[in-house]
C-alpha cells in the first residue's frame, strides 16, 4: 500500500473521529470510530465483491480460449508487476478496468464484446495500457476517492429524486438535476485530473509496444466502440477505466475526467491521422 493511500485513510478517520467528538463528545468518538472502521472494512472486503457481481463477471481460470492469461504474464513481465487475475463480464457494452486494493493481486474486468472487436495484437496492447495505467498510479488511492464521490453522487441523486417527486405523481417527462449540477462539482474535487498521468501511461506504453501509431489506432478505435455502445454507470467510476466507456449525454457530461480523444492522439503521433 503506497503513503498516500494511508495518509489519505487516516485523514478520513480523523475527520470522522473529530467531527463524533465536536457534534456528541465522548460518544460521538466512539461513535465516529466506529463508522471509520465500517468504512475502511467495506473498502478492503466488500467493495471489490459488489463490482464483481455488478458486472455479471467470472474468473478465468484453466482453459483460457482468449489466450488473455498468457498475454498477462508476459506484460507482467515487462512492467516488473504481478500478474493480475482476469474476469470476463456478461455486459454488451465494450469495457475494460482494473480494480486493486493495495495488496495481493490486481484485478482486471473486461467484456466477450470487446475481446471480440479486438484482434490479438490489439488486445496485447489494451492489457498493457491498461495495467500499466492502474499500478503506476495508486489504484487503491484512486479507488477510495472513486467511493467518495459515487456516495456524493447518491445523496445528490437522492434529492433532486425528492425534487421531482411532483413530477413523478403527475407523471411528467420533465426532470430537475438541480443539486447534482450544484454540489456534485465540490465531490468532483477528490478526484483531481488524472489526464496527465494517462498521457504519460500512453507514452510509456507506446514505447514499450515500440509503435505510437498502433496505441493510437487503439484508443482510437476503443473511443469508437464506446461511443457507440456508452457503459450506463455513474461517472465517479471513470477513473478506473484507461480509456473512458461513459456516456457524453445528461449528467455525465459535467464530470468526464479523461482527456480528449483529440489530445491523447495528437500527444502520440502529432496531426497525423490515425
Amino acid at each position: 500500500m503506497s503513503s498516500r493511500s494511508l495518509v489519505f485513510f487516516a485523514a478520513i478517520a480523523f475527520i470522522f473521529l473529530v467531527t463524533g467528538q465536536f457534534l456528541m463528545g465522548r460518544q460521538g468518538l466512539l461513535l465516529g470510530f466506529l463508522i471509520a472502521s465500517a468504512f475502511n472494512f467495506y473498502i478492503y472486503f466488500l467493495s471489490e465483491r459488489r463490482v464483481l457481481i455488478f458486472f455479471q463477471t467470472e474468473q478465468v481460470v484453466g482453459q483460457d480460449i482468449w489466450g488473455i492469461q498468457d498475454c498477462l504474464s508476459k506484460i507482467s513481465k515487462a512492467l516488473r508487476t504481478q500478474s493480475p487475475k482476469i474476469f470476463i463480464s456478461a455486459f454488451p457494452e465494450p469495457f475494460i478496468l482494473t480494480m486493486s486494493r493495495g495488496w495481493g493481486e490486481t484485478k482486471i474486468i473486461l467484456t466477450e464484446s470487446l475481446l471480440r472487436e479486438l484482434n490479438k495484437q490489439e488486445v496485447e496492447d489494451l492489457l498493457t495500457l491498461q495495467l500499466h495505467y492502474s499500478t503506476s498510479n495508486t489504484s487503491l488511492f484512486l479507488g477510495f476517492r472513486t467511493l467518495l464521490c459515487e456516495i456524493f453522487f447518491i445523496l445528490a441523486q437522492f434529492f433532486d429524486f425528492l425534487l421531482n417527486l411532483p413530477f413523478y405523481l403527475s407523471r411528467s417527462t420533465e426532470r430537475i438535476t438541480f443539486v447534482q449540477k450544484v454540489f456534485l462539482p465540490f465531490a468532483f474535487v477528490l478526484q483531481q485530473s488524472f489526464q496527465k498521468d494517462l498521457m504519460k501511461s500512453d507514452e510509456y506504453v507506446a514505447k514499450l509496444i515500440g509503435s505510437k501509431e498502433r496505441l493510437a489506432k487503439l484508443i482510437w478505435k476503443l473511443n469508437s466502440l464506446n461511443h457507440n455502445s456508452p457503459l450506463q454507470a455513474p461517472p465517479s467510476c471513470a477513473v478506473a477505466y484507461a480509456v473512458n466507456p461513459l456516456t457524453y449525454e445528461g449528467i455525465n457530461s459535467y464530470f468526464q475526467r479523461h482527456a480528449p480523444l483529440e489530445e491523447r492522439i495528437k500527444n502520440l503521433i502529432g496531426n497525423k491521422t490515425v
